[in-house]
């Protein structure tokens, strides 16, 4: 793909979603790590490159590339969590630290499933986050008072130490979000 081409989406794609965008990041809100980073480090990107004349390397291009690609996927699960809640931006907010825990164990499955040796209890471990996939998603679906119910004492809060005890265990992995968090603290950005 011509890298300008790229640009253009990626500009259309930013103005087509801004309302979105902009709720996130007026919030603060959790989901603004999957969403502000990234568009932060695309436009530095973009910027320099068109400032100072410089050619786009493999490395950049693929970057910005796949930086694209994650922002696209991410905004479009949470315009997809957005319309279940009925276009209900406070009711998006409310959800956000279960929504983050679901982008974030997506993520660690996907990376896991893609390694070539499978690390000691491998299957395990999948399980575990299908549970809790299973978990969070029900707390995203949930109505307030089911939601309660659901996070009421113990259940809750063994979840979220099986969510922990597997990114301790799997500390090697780098979420793509946590990566553009560090590109934007390294420039500054």
């Amino acid at each position: 793909m011509e890298i300008y081409s790229m640009f253009e989406d990626f500009e259309h794609y930013i103005q087509e979603n801004y309302e979105l965008i902009q709720y996130i990041e007026a919030k603060g809100s959790l989901l603004n790590d999957y969403v502000g980073n990234i568009i932060k480090a695309l436009t530095f990107l973009k910027t320099l490159k068109e400032r100072e004349g410089e050619s786009w390397n493999q490395d950049d291009e693929m970057i910005f590339a796949y930086g694209f690609d994650f922002l696209f996927e991410n905004i479009e699960q949470i315009k997809l969590y957005l319309k279940a809640f009925d276009g209900d931006y406070e009711r998006l907010e409310k959800k956000s630290l279960f929504i983050r825990f679901v982008f974030e164990l997506e993520e660690l499955k996907v990376e896991l499933e893609k390694r070539e040796e499978k690390p000691e209890g491998y299957e395990d471990d999948i399980n575990t986050i299908n549970q809790l996939l299973e978990f969070f998603e029900s707390l995203i679906e949930a109505d307030d008072e089911t939601e309660d119910t659901l996070k009421e004492g113990k259940p809750f809060d063994h979840y979220v130490r099986q969510f922990e005890a597997l990114f301790n265990k799997y500390e090697d992995v780098v979420l793509v979000a946590d990566a553009f968090k560090a590109y934007c603290d390294s420039y500054g950005i």
